[in-house]
This record gives structure tokens, C-alpha cells and sequence, in this order.
């Protein structure tokens, strides 16, 4: 079966708490069940990494994920999260 590709139009619809999506790396992830149970919700300590999150939902945050996650940290649980991939335009 194909992967499944979506807009970058279409994820940018995806930028609340209860439908979270992203892109890094030109693949789409829903994190939404990650982003509800991250720890930053229920210590004052996080709060800065929840508003960071909330800030690029919807977005390509390949840049920001990168600087913050390690292989053993986000980026080895990313991939649980893939829905598929962000269509190529049609121009380049």
C-alpha cells in the first residue's frame, strides 16, 4: 500500500492540543497522543518545552526537533508517531 502524503497545507490544519500533527523531515507525524501525555503538562519545570511544542504544531519543525532531541530521546520514538509524507509541489 502507498504511503499515505498530505499537504503542508493540510497538516497546518492540524495545530491544537487535541489534533496535533508536525513535520520533520519532510514526513508528517501525529503527535497527538504524545503531546497529552508529555510530562511539561503536569510540572512547572516543562512549561517552556509544552508552549515550544504548541508553538510548531501544524508546522515544519524539522529545525527546532533537531536541536532539542537525541537519537536515544524523541527521534527513536518519532517514527511510532508517522503518518506518512508531505507531497512534493508540483513545481519543484
Amino acid at each position: 500500500m502507498p504511503e499515505q502524503t498530505f499537504t503542508a497545507e493540510e497538516v497546518s490544519k492540524h495545530n491544537k492540543r487535541d489534533d496535533a500533527w508536525i513535520i520533520v523531515h519532510g514526513k508528517v507525524y501525529n503527535i497527538t497522543g504524545h503531546i497529552n501525555n508529555h510530562p511539561g503538562w503536569e510540572c512547572a519545570c516543562g512549561i517552556s518545552t509544552i508552549l515550544a511544542i504548541m508553538r510548531v504544531l501544524g508546522t515544519d519543525c524539522s529545525e527546532e526537533f533537531d536541536e532539542v532531541h537525541t537519537p536515544e530521546g524523541g527521534k527513536k520514538q518519532l517514527p511510532g508517531f508517522c503518518i506518512g509524507s508531505v507531497k512534493k509541489d508540483e513545481n519543484g
